[in-house]
């Protein structure tokens, strides 16, 4: 997971939306499977950390602010949907 929401952060900051399938859907394929090593996970990981936190200190994409309230609304909106597919309401 860490892997993925890495490359998730960067496409976010670079581009201010995060694309599916992700755009290193092979990568992840290859990490669920065990292809690679947990050591270079951990390593990988690092990297793109530093990556990410390089790209956020000037990244213009994002607001300063964000609207907790309108966040709320949609994270809320999809759960109740997907409860209501899953007849659980």
């Amino acid at each position: 997971h860490a892997i993925r929401l890495l490359i998730e952060c960067k496409d976010l900051l670079t581009t201010g939306s995060i694309c599916y399938p992700s755009s290193e859907v092979e990568l992840l394929r290859r990490i669920r499977f065990g292809e690679v090593t947990e050591t270079w996970v951990i390593e990988e990981a690092g990297r793109r950390i530093e990556e990410c936190r390089d790209l956020a200190s000037s990244c213009t994409l994002l607001p300063e602010v964000i609207d907790r309230d309108a966040i709320s609304r949609v994270v809320s909106g999809c759960y109740l949907s997907e409860w209501e597919i899953q007849g659980e309401i």
